[in-house]
């Protein structure tokens, strides 16, 4: 007879993108002016779903398909291409990609994580 496996207290199903998109702070410091100018990065996302149960119930291919749908209308919404004269900070894309999310999976806990690079980044929760 097979040992039924315990559940944790969370469980999430984690799926990861990328996407190259450019942005400014104009207002950055003096200390990191170079900012100030449009520069490009390799945005890493990674994107946490509550998950209810072992057995999948959000199904990893499905929902990086969805995210990276969406992804591709924030870049779009914020201005992230070459040729717009735009941008927007990993804690405004983090936080514009969870609230889309959040429209369809309402009663689940999200993450949402963009980094700049794979170095620096942040987290809309």
């Amino acid at each position: 007879m097979e040992e039924q496996v315990k559940t944790p207290h969370k469980i999430w199903a984690v799926v990861r993108q990328q996407f190259e998109g450019f942005h400014q702070w104009k207002d950055a410091p003096e200390e990191v002016s170079f900012l100030r100018n449009r520069h490009r990065h390799l945005f890493k996302v990674k994107v946490w779903i509550e998950q209810k149960h072992n057995d999948r119930d959000i199904e990893y291919f499905i929902f990086q398909r969805f995210v990276s749908l969406k992804i591709v209308d924030m870049a779009d919404d914020l201005k992230l291409c070459q040729d717009q004269d735009g941008g927007a900070s990993c804690e405004t894309m983090a936080t514009w990609l969870y609230y889309k999310i959040k429209e369809k999976y309402m009663k689940r806990q999200i993450k949402v994580e963009i980094y700049e690079d794979n170095e620096n980044g942040a987290i809309a929760e």
